[in-house]
């Protein structure tokens, strides 16, 4: 047996974002909150790695074996607040300095996992039988 080709990979992702956003809820403008607004912060992480290996035992035999995998892990939190906006465009208030709403929190995991096998033949004299060439020719009229 001999091995033919030898495949490796690994890659790593990373993305962080961290949107702020608010929005007007009350057109009154009495002094007390009248918009909405959150802030929150998201994390991502992603591993992905392959290992494969091409054998031939036999000249027209090839066979195929391997494994890939992935991981990723995503982290999140939020926070809901509401503030005073003046109608009047007077500076509002800094978003730390808003009632909290609410906040929240969200981790998550997963794996995947997953084996490779496969063989196959190679095609040439030995295969090459006439009643195989004229299926071929069949399905490429077809």
């Amino acid at each position: 047996m001999r091995l033919v080709t030898w495949v490796a990979a690994v890659s790593h992702v990373r993305g962080r974002h961290h949107p702020r956003c608010s929005s007007a809820a009350d057109p009154l403008d009495g002094g007390s909150p009248n918009a909405n607004g959150y802030t929150q912060d998201r994390d991502l992480t992603e591993v992905y790695g392959e290992a494969h290996h091409r054998f031939a035992p036999l000249e027209k035999l090839g066979l195929t074996a391997g494994a890939d995998v992935l991981f990723g892990e995503g982290k999140q939190s939020s926070h809901n607040f509401q503030y005073y906006a003046p109608l009047n465009g007077n500076p509002t208030q800094s978003s730390g300095d808003g009632t909290p709403v609410e906040d929240t929190e969200f981790e998550a995991e997963r794996l995947f996992f997953r084996s490779v096998r496969r063989g196959g033949l190679a095609s040439g004299p030995a295969l090459d039988h006439p009643r195989r060439r004229a299926l071929q020719q069949r399905r490429r009229n077809a």
